[in-house]
C-alpha cells in the first residue's frame, strides 16, 4: 500500500539522538550541489530540477532548502496480524515562505539515494548511538511521524483515523520487517587533565617519546620538529583520547581508538592505540589500553558522538553515562 508520512522538525525528541528533518535536507542539498543525485518536480519524475533552478526557487521564495520544518517520506507498507513490512521509496522537501504558503522544492528517489545514505553518518547528540548512518536512522523508525496519506485516503480532517492506521501497522505486538537497530555505543572524546592523579601518566609519555624519538617522527612529528636536529626535549602539554563506550546492563565498558598528543599549539595526528602497544609502552606496569580503560586519572569530556560538551558540564555527563538511561543523557544533565 502506498503511504505518505510526515516528519515535523519540532516533533522530534532529543531522546532520538538525531533529527532527520534537519539532517536529511542538509545531506541532500550537498549531494544535489555535487550532482550526485537528481531532484525531480514530483514522484512522477517528469521534470528534472537543476541545482541552479533550486537556488532560484530558494531566492524567489526567500526560503532555504536546508532550513525546512517538514520532511515527507513516500513509502510502501504491507501488513497483516503478525507483521508489518515497510520500504521508503522517496523524499519530498517542502518549506513555507514568510506568508505561510507552501514552497515545494521537489522529490528525490530512494533508489538513487540508498547507497549514499548507507555511507553517510548522521549527526547524533549524546542520547544517540555512535556511527549511525542515515539509512539506519531512517529504517530504525526511532522518530516521530504522522500518516498523511494511506492509499488514496488523506487524513487532513481525520487525525484520529491516521493515528489508528499508524498504530495498527506499528504496534509493539507486530514484527516490523526491515526495521534496523540503532548502535548501542557512543563515541566519547576526553582530555586527561593534568593533576596529581595523572602526573605519572604524563611523565611516562614524555619519557617514552624522548627514549623513542622515531615514534614521534613516524607519527607526524616532522611537522613540529626537524628530525635532523637532535637538540629537543619532548614535553606533552595535553592528551586527548577517543573511545567507544558500550553499556551492558549497569556496566559501562570503553575501548580506546586513538590518542592525540598536544605540544602547546601543535598536535600530532591521531595515533592508534595499537602503535603504542607495538612499542610495549607501560604506564605503572600496565599497557596503555588497560590504563585508559581503568580511568585512574581525572578527565574532562569534550564530545559525545557529534555533540560538544561544555567543560563546566563534563562531570554531569560522566555521571549520566555511568548511571542513567543512555537515550536520556541530556535529560539527566538538565536536572542533575
Amino acid at each position: 500500500m502506498p503511504v505518505l508520512t510526515h516528519l515535523g522538525k519540532n516533533d522530534q525528541k532529543d531522546t532520538f539522538g538525531f533529527n532527520l528533518v534537519t539532517s536529511v535536507p542538509q545531506l541532500v542539498y550537498g549531494l544535489l550541489q555535487k550532482k550526485q543525485v537528481t531532484l525531480w518536480d514530483s514522484p512522477a519524475k517528469n521534470i528534472n530540477i537543476s541545482f541552479d533552478a533550486l537556488q532560484s526557487i530558494e531566492k524567489n521564495s526567500n526560503t532555504q532548502f536546508t532550513n525546512a520544518n517538514d520532511l515527507f517520506l513516500y513509502e510502501i507498507w504491507s501488513s497483516n496480524r503478525k507483521r508489518t513490512k515497510f520500504e521508503i521509496i522517496g523524499f519530498s522537501f517542502i518549506n513555507k515562505n514568510e506568508k505561510g504558503e507552501p514552497v515545494s522544492y521537489g522529490f528525490v528517489d530512494m533508489e538513487e539515494m540508498a547507497t549514499l545514505l548507507k555511507d553517510s553518518i548522521i549527526a547524533s547528540n549524546a542520547n544517540g548511538g555512535n556511527n549511525t548512518t542515515f539509512y539506519t536512522a531512517l529504517y530504525s523508525r526511532n522518530y516521530h511521524f504522522n500518516v498523511v496519506q494511506f492509499g488514496t485516503n488523506t487524513f487532513k480532517d481525520n487525525l484520529i483515523k491516521a493515528l489508528q492506521i499508524k498504530d495498527k501497522a506499528f504496534n509493539k505486538k507486530k514484527k516490523i520487517v526491515g526495521k534496523t537497530a540503532l548502535p548501542a555505543q557512543k563515541l566519547v572524546v576526553y582530555e586527561i587533565v593534568k593533576s596529581a592523579r595523572s602526573e605519572y601518566f604524563y611523565k611516562t609519555i614524555n619519557n617514552f617519546l624522548n627514549d623513542n624519538p622515531e615514534f614521534f617522527f613516524n607519527n607526524g612529528g616532522t611537522r613540529i620538529f626537524n628530525h635532523l636536529n637532535h637538540d629537543f626535549n619532548f614535553s606533552v602539554s595535553n592528551i586527548e583520547v577517543t573511545e567507544v563506550w558500550e553499556k551492558t546492563g549497569s556496566t559501562t565498558q570503553s575501548s580506546s581508538l586513538h590518542v592525540v598528543l598536544y605540544f602547546n599549539a601543535f598536535a600530532l595526528p591521531p595515533i592508534p592505540i595499537q602503535r603504542f602497544t607495538d612499542y610495549r609502552l607501560k604506564v605503572d606496569f600496565q599497557d596503555l589500553k588497560t590504563i585508559l580503560a581503568t580511568k585512574s586519572f581525572d578527565y574532562l569530556l569534550k564530545k559525545i558522538n557529534t555533540q560538544d560538551i561544555p567543560p563546566a558540564q563534563s562531570g554531569k555527563y560522566i555521571r549520566a553515562l555511568e548511571n542513567y538511561f543512555w537515550t536520556q543523557i541530556t535529560e539527566y544533565v538538565k536536572y542533575d
